[in-house]
């Protein structure tokens, strides 16, 4: 994010140290990427073979792979899909999910387990993680491929903001459940508390993290069965440390040609705070 040409004094990873340590609340959804692939794009089912697979993730978002482009994408298949790289052209649900899975690791689930690695490396006892894993009829309204129901980007926002014409729809259609209204008072209650205190639970039933483990990190799942669990999307972030190893270059990479500066060039207090925050983050 640029202004005039000056860029942003830093990207995360060089940043993490200057972070002021105060409670710190994030978390990502089951298929965060399948907003785009299922309810933008929209595409035939038929689309998602092998072939497409590979132009979408390696051609439109991966070009820093470079000439390890190839290996990075086997080291997916071997992971996300249920045949690996034995899997058919006419598996296409398999493939789609692949593709989601894929997607979710690059640009929310990986780089939110980075996130949190940096706060715990920086000494902050308050960091709060978490994974929304319901597939609900709420959340699924537009859904268009029968035999996929996942839990999209944004999907949390129907329990948290409580969207009228959502609920008053999948009320009239006899589709909200005791699992619904326990999620929505739960996000209430946290939310709320988090808010007012600091944390999202007064009895501490949500810990805060204490490991950067890859099978260990400590997160709340707020799902049919909320609780905590450690491991917080293991594979995910292997294949996203991974990536980078074999690419050779860490993400993001702050542009060239562009002159650092501060936050204090932007135009108004508003902007300022934003930025603030974007960069603590």
């Amino acid at each position: 994010m640029v202004q005039d040409n000056h860029f942003f004094p830093g990207v995360p990873r060089t940043l993490w140290k200057n972070r002021v340590n105060k409670p710190v609340m994030l978390g990502t959804n089951h298929d965060e990427m399948a907003y785009r692939e299922v309810r933008t794009q929209r595409i035939n089912i038929t689309t998602y073979t092998k072939s497409f697979a590979e132009i979408e993730l390696i051609s439109r978002y991966a070009s820093f792979f470079q000439n390890q482009a190839r290996p990075t994408l086997d080291a997916l298949e071997g992971v996300y899909l249920d045949h690996g790289s034995n899997t058919s052209d006419d598996e296409h649900l398999n493939i789609l999910k692949f593709v989601v899975d894929a997607e979710t690791t690059w640009f929310f689930t990986g780089p939110a387990g980075e996130e949190v690695s940096y706060y715990l490396q920086n000494n902050n006892p308050n960091v709060y993680l978490y994974e929304f894993t319901y597939a609900s009829y709420l959340n699924n309204l537009t859904h268009t491929y029968p035999g996929y129901n996942p839990v999209v980007h944004g999907a949390q926002s129907e329990y948290v903001g409580m969207g009228y014409s959502s609920w008053l729809r999948s009320q009239a259609d006899g589709k909200i459940n005791a699992t619904d209204i326990a999620i929505a008072n739960f996000f209430g209650e946290t939310w709320t508390n988090f808010a007012k205190f600091g944390k999202p639970t007064l009895d501490d039933t949500w810990k805060p993290v204490k490991s950067s483990g890859l099978t260990s990190m400590e997160y709340m799942e707020i799902g049919a069965n909320i609780g905590m669990r450690t491991g917080y999307r293991t594979n995910d972030r292997t294949q996203y440390e991974t990536a980078a190893l074999m690419a050779g270059q860490n993400r993001p990479q702050t542009p060239k040609d562009v002159i650092t500066s501060s936050a204090t060039l932007l135009l108004n207090p508003t902007l300022d705070m934003f930025v603030d925050r974007i960069l603590e983050t």
